[in-house]
């Protein structure tokens, strides 16, 4: 992974910019992650957005490998949808 800074800033703004779209709370952080919880129950079309954020690059440098393995299902980001949460995960 890249440097910590480097991917603080990442996390930060693509944080900011998943709350700007869905209200979200942090749920938890620490150095090891990031989690959101939306305060409403998020939609496919929502996590379709929220998938077209990040480039394959980025999801692995804010730790969001979890996620790779659901790209391109007909669900997208099935888990943030069944959990409505959204994990920025890189310990």
């Amino acid at each position: 992974m890249g440097d910590v800074p480097a991917r603080i800033a990442l996390v930060a703004d693509k944080a900011t910019r998943i709350a700007k779209l869905i209200p979200c709370r942090v749920i938890f952080a620490d150095q090891a992650g990031l989690k959101l919880k939306f305060t409403r129950q998020i939609t496919v079309d929502e996590v379709k957005m929220i998938e077209a954020m990040f480039s394959v690059d980025e999801m692995i440098e804010a730790g969001l490998d979890r996620y790779l393995s659901e790209l391109g299902c007909d669900e997208g980001l099935a888990t943030v949808l069944a959990e409505n949460t959204f994990q920025f995960w890189w310990d």
